[in-house]
């Protein structure tokens, strides 16, 4: 698991995503975050991620998990695979300059087609720093564009310039955006 924000460095009224990465073992999955309405049903994953100092901009987003028949558990899961990466926005409203400890606590179940280990919780952590000025154009995402990200981003793997492309063209270019500045 690796967690990395946006950009290092951010303003008040300038906002960030968080972004929690998990690198799965080849043969392996974990589920989505959407809990199944069954009893018997697998440990959905949880991701809480907290940074003092800086204020939520809405839930963790997690892209399209693929829908599976898993015999173990007798129903269509959602799973991920490979590399899937979760994200979370926060703003720095009024905060003093200076270094944001961010930590993440991630849950999750992981099993492969024979058997499934215990839930289990990892905790990474990061940081950025508050610098002192004014928000800076394009890093203060308009009321309408924030509340057009949806809960389950669609995947897109296509470069981008800016970070306005990034978010229209989905979850995983935008990503990719981020982890580049």
């Amino acid at each position: 698991l690796s967690l990395a924000t946006g950009r290092a460095f951010l303003r008040a009224g300038e906002k960030v995503d968080v972004i929690v990465t998990a690198r799965i073992e080849p043969g392996w999955h974990i589920y989505s975050m959407t809990p199944a309405a069954a009893e018997m049903a697998p440990q959905p994953t949880t991701i809480t991620i907290n940074a003092p100092g800086l204020t939520r901009a809405g839930p963790v987003r997690q892209p399209e998990p693929r829908r599976k028949m898993d015999e173990a558990f007798g129903m269509v899961v959602e799973l991920f695979e490979g590399e899937v990466s979760f994200a979370q926005t926060f703003s720095a409203d009024s905060r003093a300059p200076g270094p944001v400890d961010i930590t993440a606590a991630v849950r999750f179940m992981a099993c492969d087609d024979k058997t499934c280990l215990p839930p289990t919780t990892v905790n990474i952590t990061g940081s950025l720093t508050i610098e002192a000025g004014p928000a800076r154009d394009g890093r203060t995402p308009s009321r309408a564009g924030a509340e057009a990200v949806p809960a389950r981003a669609p995947i897109s793997e296509r470069p981008t310039r800016s970070i306005d492309d990034a978010r229209a063209k989905g979850f995983i270019a935008y990503l990719g955006f981020a982890v580049s500045m």
